[in-house]
């Protein structure tokens, strides 16, 4: 004696008899056999995409557009020592994909022979990457009083917890020099 089977897949009604031909199951389970329920898709357009925020709220913690900062104003200057790679502050970036900026004012004293700065930003701590990613300018004492620079935008992607450095270095001969300025990333992906 053979035992009948009873198939639990839901059988797509024949075009002919008033379906589409096609089962589709929605991420609840629901079955679509012609357009209920609705199944939402994503239409990529060269006038619209995805909407933003409409207000003036923040990205959570590992959403795209998430912001991280840090600022270091000029009282809080940071003291740096002639021809030494020097951190100007630093950021904590998560896991991800970010697009990373950073501005620093360098600020004499009393100086002499003013004649160098650079700026960059780097996974590194006090360390200058190659001059690629350097925004930087050489000179004469006679040029320069202070200088603003704002380093190139780089792309960091991390799969852990990673501390992002804003740092310069600036070549004078005497006096004192001071750096501060801004370290912004945001999540892209």
């Amino acid at each position: 004696m053979s035992q009948g089977f009873t198939s639990q897949l839901p059988v797509p009604l024949p075009v002919a008899q008033g379906g589409t031909g096609v089962t589709t199951s929605t991420g609840t389970g629901s079955v679509v056999l012609n357009t209920a329920p609705t199944l939402s898709q994503i239409t990529f357009s060269t006038t619209s995409g995805i909407i933003g925020t409409t207000t003036n709220d923040n990205a959570a913690t590992g959403s795209v557009g998430e912001y991280i900062s840090s600022n270091v104003p000029q009282a809080s200057g940071v003291s740096m020592t002639t021809n030494t790679d020097t951190n100007i502050t630093s950021i904590s970036l998560t896991a991800g994909d970010w697009d990373v900026n950073g501005n620093v004012y360098l600020e004499p004293t009393n100086i002499g022979a003013f004649s160098a700065g650079k700026i960059w930003t780097s996974t590194t701590s006090a360390t200058k990457p190659n001059d690629s990613s350097v925004t930087g300018i050489l000179g004469s004492s006679t040029f320069f009083n202070a200088m603003s620079f704002t380093a190139p935008t780089i792309r960091v992607s991390v799969s852990g917890t990673t501390t992002v450095y804003l740092s310069a270095r600036a070549t004078f001969s005497a006096g004192t020099l001071t750096g501060y300025g801004n370290l912004t990333a945001r999540r892209r992906r």
